[in-house]
């Protein structure tokens, strides 16, 4: 019978998202009360508005407002 616990669930579920491209972050930034990781949160933020930007979905006007 094969063994299972939360643990090597947690493991195999690192294993996917790592291997798709995901990359391991430090959990001493984590905010438990919002959530996230607020550092990684902005960055992802920024690199999607300045994409927007860059293929013309938004302004840079639509940005600043």
């Amino acid at each position: 019978m094969k063994s299972t616990s939360l643990a090597a669930f947690e493991t195999a579920i690192e294993s996917v998202l790592l291997a798709g491209g995901y990359a391991r972050v430090a959990a001493q930034g984590f905010d438990r009360e919002r959530a996230l990781i607020p550092d990684e949160a902005l960055a992802s933020i920024r690199a999607t508005l300045i994409a927007a930007a860059v293929t013309g979905q938004v302004s840079l006007q639509e940005i600043r407002a």
